[in-house]
C-alpha cells in the first residue's frame, strides 16, 4: 500500500476535473490511498502527517476527512464551532488538544469535506472519479461512494 499526496488547481475552479487529471496519472494501485489536500491545508503538529498514515494503514474506512475550524460542516468543526480567528499558534493548541483527547480515533460520518480527503484509490475507480464542474465534489463523491461501494466514512478526530 502507497500514500499519495495530491494538491491540484484549477483556475476555472474545476476541482474535480483536476483531481481526476491528476490521480489518472498517479497510476495508483486499487490498495493504495490518495490524500487530497487543498492549497491553504496546513500540517498543525509537527507529526500529524505521521498520525494520518497510521491511521491509514489500520483502518476500516474508505474515506477519510479530519476536524477543522475553518468549515462551515459542522461535524467537522471542533466543538461545533468556526473559528473566525486565523492566528496559527492558536490553531496548533487546538490540534494539540484535539491530538490529546482523541488520538487515532475515526467517527463515523455521512461525509468529508474536501480540504483534506483520504479515500482508497479503488473507491475512487468503481465511482468513477469526482463529478467536474460543482463545487460540492467532495459531497457528491461521498454520496457516490456510499451509493456504489457502500463506502465507509469517517472522520479522524484528533488530527
Amino acid at each position: 500500500m502507497k500514500i499519495w499526496y495530491i494538491s491540484p488547481y484549477s483556475v476555472e475552479k474545476n476541482i474535480g476535473f483536476a483531481l481526476n487529471e491528476t490521480i489518472k496519472q498517479l497510476n495508483a494501485a486499487p490498495e493504495d490511498w490518495i490524500v487530497h489536500l487543498d492549497q491553504d491545508c496546513m500540517w498543525l503538529l509537527p507529526d500529524s502527517k505521521a498520525q494520518v498514515e497510521r491511521i491509514l494503514q489500520s483502518t476500516e474506512y474508505d474515506i477519510l476527512g479530519c476536524m477543522t475550524n475553518r468549515i462551515r460542516s459542522a461535524e467537522q468543526l471542533v466543538g461545533g464551532k468556526f473559528i473566525e480567528n486565523d492566528a496559527v499558534r492558536d490553531h496548533i493548541a487546538i490540534a494539540q488538544k484535539c491530538r490529546e483527547l482523541w488520538g487515532d480515533q475515526v467517527k463515523s460520518a455521512a461525509g468529508v469535506a474536501a480540504f483534506m480527503l483520504a479515500f482508497r484509490s479503488d473507491v475512487w475507480q468503481r465511482v468513477g472519479g469526482f463529478v467536474e464542474k460543482v463545487l460540492n465534489f467532495d459531497t457528491q463523491f461521498c454520496w457516490e461512494a456510499q451509493k456504489i461501494c457502500d463506502a465507509k466514512i469517517g472522520i479522524m478526530t484528533g488530527v
